[in-house]
C-alpha cells in the first residue's frame, strides 16, 4: 500500500500505469501496489495516463507517450519525452517537452491562449477562443465555438471544424484543412499567397474528387459553376476579396456550398495547385 495521506505528496512511477487522483478508492497498480491519497505524479518510462483531482496537481509524464489531464484547480502539466496529450484548463501551466505534443483545451469558457514553444498541436475547447501559435510549424484545430486561429509564422495547418472561424496564417506556407464541405464558412484575413494550400478530403467531399492537385477543368472563376466538371469556384467580390465555393456536380442541380471568405487574395496567386485533395 502506497498512501500519500495528508500533505503535498509525489508518487514516482517505475512501471506503466493509469492513475486517477480524483478516485478516492484505492487504486491497484499492476496487481502489486495499491495507490491512494497522492496529489502529484511523475510517470514511468512507459505510456502513462494521469488524471488530476480538485487539488493543485503536478503531473510529469517523464518518458513515453503519456496522457495528462488536469483536475479542477491550478495544475502544472509537463509531458517530458515522447508524444504526449495534455488536457488542460486555462489556468493550468503547461509544458510539452520533447516530441510531437498535443494540448487540448478543456471547458466552454472563452479563452485567449499563446501556444507554448514545445506544443505542436492545439485543439480548442467549446468556447469562442483566440489561439496563437509559435513562430514554428503548428497545427491549430477548432472543435467548438467561433474561434480565431493565428499561425504566427511558420508553415501552419488550420482545421476550422463545424463553426465559423477567423484564420490568420502569417508568413510561411500554410494549409487549410477541410474534411467536409458543410463544416462552416471560415474567414481568412491574412494574405493567401501562391505557396498556401487548401486541403480537402475526397471521402468527405465526394463529387468524384481524387487525391492530388485538382484538374484545370475542376477550377472556375465567377459566381457559380458553368460546366459539369467544375468543383471549386473562386468568386472575386473585389480585387482582393473572394469567396471559395464547392459544387459537387458543377452546373448540375445540386447547390454550391461556400467554404471560405478571403480578405486578402489575388487572382494571380490562385491556380490548380492551390487546392489539394487527400
Amino acid at each position: 500500500m502506497l498512501d500519500g495521506r495528508e500533505g503535498n505528496n509525489t508518487l514516482l512511477l517505475s512501471t506503466t500505469v493509469a492513475v486517477d487522483l480524483d478516485n478516492e478508492d484505492d487504486q491497484t497498480v499492476n496487481d502489486e501496489v495499491t495507490v491512494t491519497n497522492f496529489n502529484n505524479v511523475e510517470g514511468s518510462f512507459g505510456n502513462d495516463t494521469m488524471l488530476g483531482n480538485e487539488n493543485p496537481n503536478q503531473l510529469f509524464g517523464r518518458f513515453g507517450n503519456d496522457v495528462l489531464v488536469g483536475g479542477g484547480n491550478v495544475n502544472t502539466l509537463s509531458g517530458g519525452e515522447g508524444d504526449d496529450l495534455i488536457v488542460a484548463s486555462t489556468q493550468d501551466i503547461v509544458s510539452g517537452g520533447n516530441g510531437q505534443d498535443t494540448l487540448r483545451i478543456d471547458g466552454d469558457e472563452d479563452t485567449t491562449i499563446q501556444l507554448p514553444d514545445d506544443i505542436e498541436v492545439l485543439i480548442t475547447g467549446a468556447g469562442n477562443d483566440s489561439l496563437t501559435g509559435t513562430p514554428g510549424q503548428d497545427t491549430l484545430i477548432s472543435t467548438g465555438g467561433n474561434n480565431t486561429l493565428v499561425g504566427n509564422g511558420g508553415g501552419d495547418f488550420f482545421s476550422g471544424g463545424f463553426t465559423e472561424d477567423v484564420i490568420v496564417g502569417g508568413s510561411g506556407a500554410d494549409s487549410l484543412i477541410f474534411n467536409d464541405p458543410g463544416e462552416g464558412v471560415d474567414t481568412v484575413t491574412s494574405l493567401f499567397a501562391s505557396e498556401d494550400r487548401i486541403l480537402v478530403s475526397a471521402a468527405g467531399f465526394g463529387g468524384g474528387l481524387t487525391p492530388g492537385s485538382i484538374a484545370p477543368t475542376q477550377l472556375a472563376f465567377g459566381s457559380s459553376a458553368f460546366s459539369p466538371d467544375h468543383r471549386f469556384i473562386f468568386e472575386f467580390i473585389t480585387t482582393l476579396n473572394a469567396d471559395l465555393h464547392y459544387d459537387p456536380d458543377g452546373n448540375g442541380p445540386d447547390s454550391q456550398i461556400t467554404l471560405l471568405n478571403f480578405n486578402n487574395v489575388s487572382i494571380s496567386d490562385i491556380d490548380t495547385s492551390s487546392i489539394i485533395v487527400f
